[in-house]
C-alpha cells in the first residue's frame, strides 16, 4: 500500500508527504502535531483499534481532525458505535457523520 501511495503521489506531484511504516498500537509520531488523520477501512485490519485511535489522537494536535471511514461489505469493518465509543475514550469528540450508501464516514475533534 505505501509502494502505491508513493507511486500516486509522484503522479499527482504532491511532494509534502512523508511514509512511516509502524505498528498502529505504537506509533512513533510526535505528540500534539498533526491537523489531521485519515483512516478509510484501517480499523479492521489492526489487531488493536482503540489502541490505534489513541495514538492517533496523541499525535492531532488540540483541536485536530481524525476522520475514519468504514465500508460495507468489508467483513472486518468496524460498527459506527464501536468506532465512537473508542473514540471517546481517546479524548476525540465526534463532530459529524456522514452516511453513504455503501458505509459511513465518522468526523471527531480531538478535545480542546
Amino acid at each position: 500500500m505505501l509502494t502505491k501511495a508513493r507511486t500516486r503521489l509522484q503522479r499527482a506531484r504532491i511532494t509534502n508527504v512523508s511514509f512511516v511504516r509502524a505498528d498502529a498500537a505504537a506509533l512513533p509520531l510526535a505528540r500534539d502535531t498533526f491537523d489531521a488523520a485519515f483512516l478509510v477501512t484501517v480499523l479492521g485490519e489492526v489487531p488493536d483499534p482503540a489502541s490505534c485511535i489513541a495514538e492517533l489522537s496523541g499525535a492531532l494536535r488540540p483541536g485536530g481532525l481524525l476522520s475514519i471511514t468504514e465500508l460495507a461489505g468489508d467483513p472486518d469493518a468496524l460498527s459506527e458505535s464501536a468506532i465512537v465509543t473508542m473514540a471517546s475514550a481517546a479524548s476525540l469528540d465526534k463532530a459529524a457523520t456522514f452516511p453513504m450508501r455503501l458505509g459511513f464516514t465518522i468526523n471527531f475533534r480531538k478535545s480542546q
